[in-house]
């Protein structure tokens, strides 16, 4: 988070406040969930390369999952990151007739 605050700051965005907010989520079918991850724009990287099959690391996501998390629901624990701020030189300049 720092390295982003400093590039905030460093381009004129003061005061920056920066806040966690986590959920945890009970996914109640496991293996979509698994699925949707993989088939996804999240991970185009695993379709792009080839020579994998996405059905089976959607197979080993969602063993993974179960292992970790446990089912029926899983207690998916997730987190953001939210930055609030503002550039006042651009206010100013937006506030100009």
């Amino acid at each position: 988070m720092d390295p982003l605050k400093e590039q905030l700051i460093h381009i004129g965005f003061d005061p920056i406040v920066i806040s966690v907010h986590r959920h945890e989520y009970d996914i109640l079918d496991v293996s979509a969930f698994a699925r949707a991850l993989v088939y996804s724009r999240v991970l185009f990287e695993i379709r792009d390369r080839g020579g994998v099959n996405p059905d089976e690391i959607a197979e080993a996501l969602t063993e993974a999952f179960k292992k970790e998390y446990g089912s029926n629901p899983m207690r998916y624990p997730m987190q953001s990151i939210l930055f609030e701020t503002k550039n006042l030189e651009i206010c100013a300049r937006l506030a100009k007739p």
